[in-house]
């Protein structure tokens, strides 16, 4: 018994001394730093943080010190490749930005780590590629956006531009702010004014689109513009004063072939709609369709992959007075055909929505805006 008690306090004398050793010499536990914070096995720190607002389908990249890159494509926690010492400083910055977004790093730098980081927080938002001022540039973009294959993304608007004020068309890289240019600011007397519908874009340089009111006639006009130098804005056609006006759905007015010889537009009139080809080469030569009825329509038409067919919807009409699903060939002399009437029950009625084809280019795909099973519409597959 003596022996152990003699043993037991030679042990705790011998654990005091090394404690106080290892504190003198700065030692400790392997992984453990002097502040307490767990560090790898290198007595280095890991820096980390979060992610939000990226959108889907995008990527941006973060970079350390200049150095250490880390490309993140979700939103959530990351953690760069690259540990550092104990003491080594760190600052958090944005590379890359992702397309139509910034990012804005914050919690991002530190003149000397002394633990893991994990507070360092990106926030990704929407980005404003050019606010309209109502000058030179034009104001209130009612239309769509059309990207060419560079990214550039082309548009109107339909106030301002200048001392008619009657909008403009511009031009604007779809991944840097800044960089906005007017091409042309309409003229009521040529061109018209009002181009609510989007533009179509050409592989040859060409914008295509069209005006509501003004023009030779007064009921609007369909023109051409060299989509990098704007000028001169040339005038294909001036719809007639009887004919209608394009159309004002959601969709492009006017809808190229499969060469971009033809554009096929869509005008509407106080009957129904009427369907024209216009050549996009001089003499602009038109050609009329077809007239369908309708009481109120809103949408255009599609063209098929081999460029025979159109096919388009009636919001009103039929057999069953709720809309049609139609055809029309797309030579002289064309040929209207109802593919199908919508009877406002499974099916669906009034389908004031444009069409798409399927990934097979097989099926047509649309909707209707009631019916089906409880009244409130359905999505359709022809």
């Amino acid at each position: 018994m003596r022996t152990r008690t003699r043993f037991a306090a030679i042990y705790r004398t011998w654990w005091l001394s090394m404690s106080l050793l290892m504190s003198a010499c700065g030692g400790g536990l392997q992984g453990q730093s002097q502040s307490g914070a767990v560090s790898d096995s290198g007595g280095r720190f890991t820096l980390s943080g979060m992610l939000t607002g990226l959108a889907h389908g995008q990527q941006v990249t973060l970079v350390n010190n200049g150095t250490d890159t880390l490309t993140v494509t979700s939103d959530g926690h990351f953690t760069f490749n690259s540990p550092l010492n104990q003491g080594a400083s760190y600052t958090v910055t944005v590379a890359t930005q992702p397309v139509g977004q910034t990012c804005t790093a914050s919690d991002n730098y530190s003149p000397s780590m002394t633990s893991n980081v994990t507070q360092v927080q990106v926030i990704c938002s929407e980005q404003a590629l050019h606010s309209f001022s109502g000058g030179t540039d034009g104001s209130h973009p009612f239309a769509g956006l059309v990207m060419d294959s560079s990214g550039m993304l082309y548009g109107t608007t339909v106030a301002g531009g200048g001392s008619n004020n009657k909008g403009t068309i511009f031009m604007v890289p779809g991944n840097s702010p800044n960089q906005f240019k007017a091409l042309y600011a309409f003229d009521p007397a040529t061109t018209g004014y009002e181009s609510v519908n989007a533009l179509v874009v050409d592989s040859k340089g060409n914008l295509y689109g069209t005006t509501t009111f003004g023009g030779q006639n007064g009921s609007g006009t369909m023109f051409k513009i060299n989509r990098s130098t704007g000028a001169p804005a040339i005038v294909m056609y001036a719809y007639p004063k009887l004919m209608g006006r394009p159309d004002w759905a959601n969709h492009p007015a006017l809808v190229p072939d499969k060469n971009g010889e033809h554009l096929y537009s869509v005008v509407n009139t106080a009957s129904g709609k009427t369907i024209s080809k216009i050549s996009t080469t001089f003499p602009y030569g038109q050609e009329l369709l077809a007239n369908v009825a309708t009481s109120y329509d809103e949408a255009g038409v599609i063209a098929d992959k081999v460029d025979s067919y159109l096919y388009g919807t009636t919001v009103s009409g039929g057999k069953n007075g709720y809309g049609t699903l139609y055809s029309v060939t797309t030579t002289l002399p064309a040929t209207v055909t109802e593919l199908y009437s919508f009877s406002g029950g499974s099916d669906g009625g009034y389908p004031s929505g444009g069409l798409t084809f399927d990934k097979s280019g097989s099926y047509l795909l649309g909707t209707t805006g009631y019916g089906g099973a409880y009244g409130q519409g359905t999505v359709f597959k022809y």
